[in-house]
C-alpha cells in the first residue's frame, strides 16, 4: 500500500480508514486517536457548536445547534496540500506506509483513479486568470469530490489542495446536479408548481414524461424541490419521495431509504419540526419497501462485509448500501411495527463493516512500527 492508494481509496469509497459520515464521533475518535479531538468552540452565527477531529491530514468536522444536543457531520476528508514530509499520521501511516514529501498531482490521481474503474467528472470550474483559479471534480457512484490548481503561474498549478464531501439536506446528498444547460430554472419552475398544486401526486400525473428521460427527470425535481430555498414544503417534500418510492422511479432502496431519512430529519428540525403523526407513518412506509427490495439481500450484503478485496461494482454496490442501511438503521426507535424491527436488527450490524479499514489489504502495523521507532546510531 501506498500514499496513493489511501487517496484513491478515499475518493472511490468516501471513506477514511472505514470513517465517514456513517460513524459516530467516538468511532472516528477510535480509529484517528482521541488526542486528535480539538476544543469544541462556540460563537457561530447561527449560534451552534463545532468540533474537529484532525490528524494533519484528514479531518472531520461536526456542528451542533440548540435545542439538540446531537451533533452533525458538516464535512469530511483530505488536504493532500498539507503534505511536507514534516508531519506524521499515525493511523494513516499504519496502513498506506509513509506520504510524500510533496504535493499530489491532480494526473496521477487521476489517472489511478481510472485504473480502479471509476471516473471523474467535472463538477465546475473557476476561472478569473488567477492564482485563485480551480477546477472541482467528483466520482459519480461516491459522491466524493476534489479541488486542482489550474491556473498555469501558480506554484500549485495541477495539484490537489483538498478532497472533500460536505454534509447536505437527504435529497441533496444523492449526489443529483444540475447538467450546465439552464435546467435548474426550469425544475425550480416546476417546484414552484408542485408547491401551488398541493395535490402531489395529480400534478404528477400530468407532468411526469414516459420516456427515457424520466429518471433524469424525477432526479432534477427533487434536487429542486430537495434545495434550502425550494417553495415545497417538508410535507409536500415527503408526499413527493413517496410518490417516487410507489412509482419505482430509481433503483431499488434509494428512494425507500431516501423517504425514511428525510422523515427521519424533519421530525428533528429545530425550526417547526414535523410532528410524529405526519412522519411515523412515512418512515414505516419507506421501511416496509426498503426491507422488500434492498440493493442487494442480506447474504450479499453479509458477504461484502467480510470481503478483503472487492471490485469496482462491488465497491459501488457497497457504498450504497453502507448509506442506506444507516439511513434506515437510525429510524429503529421510531418505526411502529415490530416486525419491521426484527428485520432491521439483521442489517444494521453490518453498517461498520461494509467498506471497512482495512479494505484492500492487512494493515501494516509492525512495519509502521519498525519505522516509528527506528532511531540514528551513534558513529564510532
Amino acid at each position: 500500500m501506498s500514499d496513493l492508494d489511501f487517496f484513491v481509496d478515499l475518493m472511490t469509497t468516501r471513506t477514511v480508514l472505514g470513517l465517514d459520515h456513517t460513524s459516530t464521533v467516538a468511532e472516528v475518535a477510535a480509529v484517528l486517536g482521541p488526542g486528535k479531538i480539538s476544543k469544541t468552540w462556540r460563537g457561530r452565527q447561527d449560534g451552534g457548536d463545532t468540533m474537529r477531529i484532525d490528524d494533519g491530514l484528514a479531518e472531520f468536522v461536526w456542528t451542533r445547534w440548540p435545542p439538540l444536543n446531537t451533533w452533525y457531520l458538516a464535512h469530511y476528508g483530505a488536504y493532500p496540500n498539507r503534505l511536507d514530509g514534516k508531519n506524521k499520521f499515525p493511523a494513516l501511516n499504519a496502513h498506506y506506509g509513509r506520504f510524500r514529501r510533496t504535493e499530489l498531482l491532480f494526473d496521477e490521481l487521476a489517472a489511478a483513479i481510472r485504473a480502479r474503474g471509476f471516473t471523474l467528472e467535472l463538477d465546475y470550474e473557476w476561472t478569473r486568470n488567477d492564482a485563485d483559479d480551480h477546477r472541482q471534480y467528483y466520482e459519480p457512484s461516491s459522491g466524493m469530490s476534489l479541488i486542482t490548481w489550474t491556473h498555469k503561474r501558480s506554484r500549485y498549478f495541477g495539484t490537489v489542495e483538498k478532497m472533500v464531501t460536505a454534509y447536505q439536506t437527504p435529497a441533496a446528498r444523492r449526489g443529483h446536479r444540475f447538467p450546465r444547460d439552464h435546467r435548474e430554472q426550469e425544475f425550480g419552475e416546476h417546484a414552484q408548481d408542485l408547491a401551488a398544486a398541493g395535490n402531489v401526486p395529480a400534478w404528477l400525473d400530468r407532468n411526469e414524461p414516459r420516456d427515457d428521460d424520466r429518471r433524469e427527470w424525477w432526479s432534477l425535481l427533487l434536487t429542486a424541490a430537495g434545495k434550502g430555498d425550494s417553495p415545497v414544503s417538508h410535507p409536500g417534500l415527503l408526499a413527493l419521495v413517496r410518490e417516487a418510492v410507489d412509482r419505482e422511479v430509481n433503483p431499488p432502496g434509494d428512494d425507500a431509504s431516501l423517504l425514511v431519512d428525510l422523515a427521519w430529519h424533519f421530525e428533528r428540525y429545530p425550526d417547526d419540526p414535523l410532528p410524529a403523526e405526519e412522519t411515523r407513518p412515512m418512515i414505516d412506509h419507506g421501511l416496509r419497501r426498503w426491507l422488500a427490495a434492498p440493493p442487494a439481500d442480506l447474504a450479499e450484503a453479509t458477504r461484502l462485509s467480510r470481503a478483503h478485496r472487492l471490485d469496482a461494482d462491488e465497491l459501488r454496490l457497497s457504498r450504497r448500501l453502507r448509506d442506506q442501511i444507516h439511513q434506515v438503521a437510525q429510524a429503529i426507535p421510531e418505526a411502529g411495527d415490530p416486525d419491521l424491527v426484527e428485520q432491521l436488527r439483521a442489517w444494521a450490524p453490518l453498517r461498520p463493516e461494509l467498506l471497512r479499514y482495512p479494505l484492500f489489504a492487512r494493515p501494516r502495523l509492525n512495519r509502521h512500527k519498525q519505522l516509528s521507532s527506528r532511531r540514528p546510531r551513534a558513529r564510532r
